[in-house]
């Protein structure tokens, strides 16, 4: 054989190698993008469930706590600071008159009842998660088994960083024989 034919087949040797591991690197990112996509449709067990149900709640009553918190800076009447000495609130209670706290919309005090929806969520968050888990209960068969959420997200990231590193291989390996003139 001519030297040109062993430079030959050493690089068809070569790229074929190359070739290879890119198929190895695809086969084990096919592998953890099939795990990955399984895990992200994992069900929660009904604890996790009811933490998303909880922590839904709270924002949903997070503004309301923000308003009760600028009537409290700022009172909507007359923008005056919240009075809260004794000389003001006990001349209103002597006198048989409601006090103007915002108990239920955070910005008026009402002789009507109109509430905002967020200081339901606010109040009584603990207890609508309750009864509303308790009436999924009832419905929904929570899976046995369940993998945790702190370890699904734990699983997704290390998963994340494995794939990141596989397609840079894969990327280096696939640039390596296209600078050479071979397509992968």
């Amino acid at each position: 054989m001519s030297d040109l034919s062993t430079l030959l087949n050493d690089l068809k040797k070569a790229a074929d190698s190359v070739k290879t591991d890119i198929k190895t690197l695809d086969e084990q990112i096919h592998a953890l993008n099939g795990e990955r996509e399984s895990l992200m449709n994992s069900p929660v067990s009904r604890e996790d469930f009811a933490a998303y149900v909880r922590a839904d709640l709270a924002k949903r009553g997070e503004l309301f706590q923000y308003r009760i918190k600028q009537f409290a800076d700022h009172s909507g009447r007359g923008n005056a600071k919240l009075n809260s000495s004794f000389v003001a609130l006990d001349r209103v209670f002597q006198g048989g008159r409601l006090q103007n706290f915002p108990f239920m919309n955070g910005e008026d005090c009402f002789d009507g009842f109109a509430p905002s929806a967020d200081a339901f969520f606010f109040y009584f968050g603990d207890l609508i998660a309750e009864r509303f888990m308790a009436a999924l209960d009832v419905v929904h068969d929570w899976p046995p088994g369940a993998i945790p959420v702190a370890d699904l997200r734990k699983r997704i990231a290390e998963i994340d960083h494995e794939l990141d590193t596989l397609l840079t291989r894969r990327d280096e390996l696939a640039s390596q024989l296209l600078s050479v003139g071979i397509a992968g």
